[in-house]
């Protein structure tokens, strides 16, 4: 049988009795979520939550590389030293500092083959969803106001 983690009153886990402790900022991190997410369906909440990850991600990364761009530049030993401190920040802040990855070109072509096809069935997709929302715009009042019954909407079927 498992134990469950013994919580002390700030909310943070003190261990789970197996020899391994949970931070307790877990449950913090669902409950922020889930009060993020709101009335957002799922499905729509995860591209929200992936592009934030991603953000994050990439946030990291770029402070990571300042950081040790501005370690670089106080260091005597280092290929990026200057002595001027305006010419450092210059170089921290300095955007071709911070490559970005690139894609080689095989690979890059290969997603384009590989993902073509499902970018033009979403082009579809989007303009049948607004054909099918002008023929519901046009039909719908007619329906309701009796001008129109279902068996006769074969025959404007097409005048939309």
């Amino acid at each position: 049988m498992e134990r469950k983690a013994k919580v002390d009153s700030s909310g943070a886990s003190k261990g789970n009795g197996n020899g391994t402790a949970n931070l307790g900022f877990e449950q913090k991190l669902w409950l922020a979520a889930d009060k993020l997410r709101g009335t957002m369906d799922a499905a729509e909440y995860k591209h929200t939550v992936l592009g934030l990850i991603f953000l994050k991600y990439i946030s990291d990364s770029f402070e990571s590389r300042r950081q040790w761009l501005v370690r670089e530049t106080a260091n005597p030993d280092s290929d990026y030293f200057t002595k001027n401190e305006a010419q450092r920040s210059k170089i921290a802040e300095d955007r071709d500092e911070y490559p970005l990855p690139k894609p080689p070109p095989e690979l890059a072509g290969q997603f384009a083959r590989t993902f073509a096809p499902i970018l033009d069935a979403i082009v579809a997709n989007s303009h049948e969803c607004r054909s099918l929302v002008s023929m519901r715009d046009a039909l719908l009042p007619k329906l309701l106001a009796g001008d129109l019954r279902i068996a006769d909407s074969d025959k404007c079927r097409w005048a939309v």
